[in-house]
């Protein structure tokens, strides 16, 4: 007997067991992080905050991590707007006020999947239809930067020999074949998007019409535009190595900047697949950067480091949508 799985999709027990599997995982993030500390004096973790981030070099750097945050969601707000030229007719910062209103509803919803939500509510004129599916093409162009930098790093750990705590049923040369084949994939199909237009207008089915109207921003994701799609996320994805690499500097690590790139392209890797109930892979994550640095040592200031990052670019920006919203 064969199951679609779409009929799997529909039924009423899906969403309930993802999302208890996904608790569950939670779960064992956080006991793995309370078996990682519970041998150690738990007050080291608020020692170090206020040992560091209260000086006058810590007040500087987590400064910059702060209008690291800025920079990171203005990049999403110029890849939003190269994605859907029909912004185009609104300001900058119109469209940066969707951004961070979608932040606020996106923290509410499993995998931030509402990002669309705060910012159809804020862009009226435009169909929901047409900003859910132009959100859609910004986030798997991030996606597909998550999974080159992936590949990067994971080269420069095996490069470099730096001995991050992999899985032994994962050695890192297979990862690396892996994930070759995965960005090719990727890549290929972020460069054929018109061609799913195109298969849907041959259709010809009537009640594609409608889908197809709002499909059309698709036609005008030239070559051209595409480079500067996928070139934007790249750069906010070194946006996010810049903060990861300010944290761990604030926390007293002082990695070199190889070292932070390889590090956060296999965390953003192993945190994008292991699924999490919660904003931003909280726990998931912190969990995952501990077993990595297992072998430098580092499991205090790295979750430390994760905790404020996820602080700056999670809480900060769905607050600062919440009285953007509240102010409409």
């Amino acid at each position: 007997m064969v199951i679609k799985l779409s009929n799997i999709k529909n039924n009423k027990l899906y969403q309930p067991l993802v999302f208890a599997v996904k608790l569950i995982i939670f779960a064992l993030a956080i006991y793995y992080l309370y078996t990682q500390f519970t041998h150690r004096n738990l007050d080291n973790l608020g020692d170090l905050v206020s040992e560091h981030l209260f000086q006058t070099q810590g007040i500087l750097l987590f400064t910059g991590l702060v209008l690291l945050q800025f920079v990171n969601y203005g990049l999403e707000n110029l890849k939003w707007r190269q994605t859907l030229p029909l912004l185009k007719e609104s300001t900058f910062l119109r469209t940066q006020k969707a951004v961070y209103a979608g932040n606020a509803v996106a923290i509410l919803t499993p995998d931030r999947l509402g990002t669309f939500i705060g910012r159809f509510t804020y862009i009226k004129e435009i169909p929901k239809t047409t900003i859910t599916f132009s959100t859609f093409v910004g986030n798997y162009a991030q996606l597909v930067t998550t999974l080159l930098f992936a590949l990067i790093g994971l080269i420069l750990s095996w490069n470099f020999a730096i001995g991050f705590h992999y899985p032994e049923q994962l050695p890192i040369n297979t990862l690396i074949i892996v994930m070759t084949i995965v960005c090719c994939m990727a890549l290929f199909i972020f460069y054929q998007q018109k061609v799913l237009l195109e298969l849907l207008r041959k259709l010809k089915w009537k009640y594609l019409n409608n889908l197809i109207t709002k499909l059309e921003f698709l036609g005008d994701l030239t070559e051209l535009r595409l480079h500067t799609i996928l070139g934007i996320a790249i750069l906010r994805y070194l946006v996010f190595i810049a903060q990861f690499h300010v944290a761990l500097t604030l926390f007293g690590a002082e990695p070199e900047l190889i070292w932070t790139a390889a590090f956060c392209g296999v965390l953003y890797l192993f945190s994008t697949l292991i699924p999490s109930p919660f904003m931003g892979n909280l726990g998931t994550r912190e969990a995952i950067a501990v077993f990595l640095v297992i072998p430098f040592g580092l499991e205090e200031t790295v979750i430390i480091a994760s905790l404020f990052i996820w602080l700056i670019n999670v809480v900060l920006p769905s607050i600062i949508g919440g009285i953007i919203l509240l102010k409409k």
